[in-house]
């Protein structure tokens, strides 16, 4: 049997097939104009920083953006068909100053609530600290969060927060690097937040993680969460003894300690000394390798972008790319990964830019699972295309349809704007898709007046939990407790408190970090 086949037999029985009717690289003209939509904000320069998919479908961003006298943390939010959404904030646009000083947002999620959390550097004045903000999905600061919705830390001298995840109990976990006062270099930061903004003590004892990586400057950049709690930091660390930045990866347990079972100590280290690593992105694999992604060289004439994948327990794994490494080019000079995203199927899509000539370009690729290019994706796996004068793409995240949004921004000779666009894959999804939420209900009688009964199916052993929410975001009705449940069909019954007014409301069911909403009309 050839592997083209067996490749396809594989895609088939995930659920995944190739759709005829979609050329995998191309724009999605449903999407924007053209499959691209792009939006200035504020009086100059507006940069889009990452990106994520809502469970409607929306499509939220973080971004950086100037409000006539400095930078401000920026959400924008736009509709599945790529238009504004005036759900959010009136025009899909909303600005935060935290102090009046520079903020710039780096990183964006949600947590089961469905509330909007942004996270980046916000100049206090005497140095940078990490900020993050809470916005309830109307775009309005969630008030219950930190100061009026707003938190600042500050980590040492200075430091730079530069990525999110969010815990399954909704604890947000943010990723950098800051200048320890007394080593006097960088060092990896991860900090940890209560839900409601203050620093959890469970962690570190005061929230707080900094690991100095032993051989000089670290610059931390990409976060996640593993399913079995465990937090992973990437970026790069500066080697004093060749003087070459080297690929640094940290593990820690869900306390805060470092994971002796990840190279017996906590922390991976590769490096070469022929030029420099620096890492950008970091995914997991189904099968809990890890990859990270960013470039390498010495100079835009000469960098190739850099995917690197590693067994669970740190080393690198020899049947990807050359002994585990991945170094190549879009096509041109100043070849970068900005982003990873692992396709259901386990290929590999990266994102970045590419520089060609003078002008930077939107670069995308996608990679088999052994670090080859992906033949059916745009041309020879790659794509490059031009939106305007320089372009670049800083995030990206896939849909539950299986095609793929791009965030970041384009320059059109005057001023940087926002851009994001969707992207064909060539994959469809089908009633096992893996992106699909582990439970499913219904409601009824809807509307209802003062009692509702949900039915539901969970397909495994899970915890549940529900949730009534206004439009606006608010919490108006919360079960207590979890229901530990084995996989079946089951009815809940729950009682629509007085205080719930007639109007439109979400009710959700959480289930281990899956999430199901139905839409509910109170009617007294």
């Amino acid at each position: 049997m050839s592997p083209r086949l067996l490749s396809t037999i594989i895609l088939l029985s995930l659920g995944y097939v190739n759709a005829s009717a979609q050329v995998p690289g191309s724009f999605d003209p449903t999407f924007g104009a053209d499959g691209i939509t792009i939006t200035p904000i504020g009086t100059a320069n507006a940069f889009g920083r990452a990106v994520f998919i809502q469970p409607d479908g929306k499509v939220i961003m973080a971004c950086v953006a100037n409000n006539g006298t400095d930078t401000d943390f920026v959400v924008a939010r736009f509709t599945a068909d790529g238009d504004l959404d005036a759900s959010l904030n009136e025009d899909g646009i909303g600005l935060t100053d935290f102090d009046g000083r520079t903020d710039i947002a780096e990183a964006i999620a949600l947590d089961e609530f469905n509330r909007i959390i942004v996270a980046g550097s916000v100049d206090r004045g005497d140095g940078f600290a990490f900020g993050v903000a809470r916005y309830l999905s109307d775009g309005t600061l969630d008030v219950s969060f930190g100061d009026q919705g707003l938190v600042t830390q500050m980590i040492g001298i200075t430091g730079f927060c530069k990525s999110i995840a969010i815990q399954k109990d909704n604890k947000i976990v943010l990723g950098g690097y800051a200048l320890n006062p007394v080593s006097q270099t960088n060092e990896f930061v991860v900090m940890r937040f209560n839900t409601n903004g203050t620093p959890d003590s469970t962690f570190s004892d005061d929230g707080i993680v900094m690991t100095n990586m032993g051989v000089g400057a670290g610059v931390a950049n990409a976060i996640l969460i593993q399913p079995d709690d465990k937090i992973l930091l990437a970026g790069q660390v500066l080697n004093g003894a060749t003087l070459r930045w080297e690929i640094a990866i940290a593990r820690y347990n869900p306390d805060g300690l470092p994971d002796e079972t990840w190279d017996e100590d906590g922390v991976v280290f590769t490096g070469s000394q022929d030029a420099d690593f620096t890492i950008k992105a970091v995914a997991l694999q189904e099968d809990r390798k890890i990859i990270v992604g960013g470039f390498f060289g010495t100079a835009p004439s000469n960098n190739l972008f850099a995917v690197v994948r590693y067994h669970p327990g740190g080393r690198l794994d020899e049947t990807f790319g050359d002994e585990g490494i991945i170094l190549d080019s879009y096509g041109a000079q100043d070849n970068q990964v900005n982003e990873i995203v692992i396709q259901p199927d386990g290929q590999i899509l990266i994102a970045g830019t590419s520089l060609q000539g003078n002008r930077d370009l939107f670069a995308i690729a996608r990679l088999d699972t052994d670090g080859s290019f992906d033949d059916t994706f745009g041309e020879g796996g790659v794509v490059t295309p031009a939106i305007d004068q320089n372009d670049g793409i800083n995030s990206m995240a896939l849909q539950q349809d299986g095609k793929l949004i791009v965030a970041g921004e384009s320059f059109n000779g005057q001023r940087f704007s926002i851009v994001a666009a969707r992207i064909e894959t060539g994959l469809t999804t089908s009633a096992d898709d893996p992106f699909k939420a582990d439970i499913k209900a219904s409601v009824f009688p809807n509307p209802v007046s003062d009692e509702l009964n949900i039915t539901y199916r969970l397909s495994k052993p899970t915890s549940v939990r529900f949730v009534l929410f206004d439009q606006a975001g608010r919490i108006v009705l919360e079960e207590p407790g979890a229901l530990k449940q084995d996989a079946g069909e089951y009815v809940k019954t729950i009682e629509i408190p007085m205080h719930v007014v007639n109007g439109f409301y979400t009710l959700t069911l959480v289930s281990d970090g899956y999430i199901d909403g139905v839409k509910v009309l109170v009617v007294r």
